[in-house]
């Protein structure tokens, strides 16, 4: 109940409508009934409540979703339903639009010999913390989705909107081997590669324990996989569309507040020309923009000219990941 807010709001006027019904494509990006009507515009087709969505760029017939006009009513007046305070910065720090601009936010973090952030600016007079993040709707960048999505339900919309993406476990600090396939290379694309699973194995000795039998028979039931976190594998083409200027990025994002490091390293089909990165996986509280992700070096960065070399050996290339 805590995202209805997010929801049932229209992808294209971003506002929860005045009422039913909300129309959606198949790929459930929903419009409000005004916003519908702009669609129908641009359909050229000839099936009764067809459109054209601008999301997904599907052409057809639009459904209508399951909600009436009191439940809108109620849902964008009372924020105990969708807490609309939360998306709603005016509301949420009770100031107006003035007072808005002087909420400012640490986001720029400097990296310093130790294991985390050390403060660039001790004035600033507030600062995002992986908890509050974890309370904001993320949208998701796989492939032209754009959907906003809740933090905690980001696994499950991958597995259920996204069931095309492969999934994968791994052990920490093993070698996780993929073939890339270069044909989805595009420039102003990120797409999700695969999700992947870290888990490592409890270090419970129950041999030489002197415990009670039920104490030992509990270890040994916690003495298997334990999860620690899931990670998306993206790659994402540049804006820039000139071949000096061209390169793709391979990162790995993490919707946790736990800092993780991972190798990631693409060769060539025999292995004789390799490029590979050590770096950060991208946290929920930094920037998931190309420009960003690349400018901070949390990636593998290839150039159009590494990009080149490496398919001299064939169309073949091995992407290897991985999670220390």
């Amino acid at each position: 109940m805590a995202h209805l807010y997010t929801a049932y709001r229209c992808n294209l006027c971003c506002e929860i409508p005045e009422a039913a019904p909300i129309y959606h494509c198949p790929n459930r990006h929903q419009y409000c009934h005004e916003c519908f009507r702009k669609l129908q515009r641009l359909y050229r087709g000839s099936i009764e409540a067809g459109g054209s969505c601008l999301i997904c760029r599907y052409t057809g017939k639009f459904e209508k979703s399951d909600v009436n006009t009191e439940f809108l009513k109620k849902l964008k007046m009372k924020p105990g339903i969708g807490r609309p305070f939360r998306y709603n910065p005016k509301k949420l720090y009770r100031v107006d639009s003035a007072g808005v601009k002087h909420v400012t936010y640490s986001e720029h973090m400097e990296k310093d010999q130790g294991d985390g952030f050390s403060q660039k600016n001790s004035r600033m007079s507030r600062c995002v913390s992986a908890t509050a993040m974890s309370r904001r709707p993320l949208t998701c960048l796989h492939d032209g989705c754009r959907k906003s999505v809740a933090v905690s339900s980001l696994v499950s919309h991958f597995k259920h909107d996204h069931g095309a993406v492969p999934c994968f476990g791994i052990e920490r600090g093993r070698e996780l081997r993929l073939v890339f396939d270069v044909s989805l290379v595009e420039h102003e694309r990120t797409f999700c590669l695969a999700l992947i699973t870290a888990y490592e194995f409890s270090n419970i000795d129950v041999v030489r324990s002197r415990s009670s039998q039920s104490v030992i028979n509990t270890c040994n039931r916690l003495s298997g996989k334990v999860p620690l976190n899931t990670f998306w594998l993206m790659m994402s083409g540049s804006t820039d569309h000139r071949k000096n200027n061209s390169y793709v990025v391979f990162w790995l994002y993490s919707n946790s507040e736990d800092r993780y490091w991972c190798t990631i390293e693409l060769s060539s089909k025999n292995d004789k020309i390799s490029v590979s990165s050590f770096c950060n996986a991208v946290g929920l509280h930094e920037s998931r923009t190309v420009e960003e992700v690349a400018k901070n070096m949390n990636c593998l960065f290839v150039s159009h000219g590494s990009f080149v070399a490496l398919l001299g050996e064939g169309d073949k290339i091995n992407l290897r990941i991985t999670i220390h």
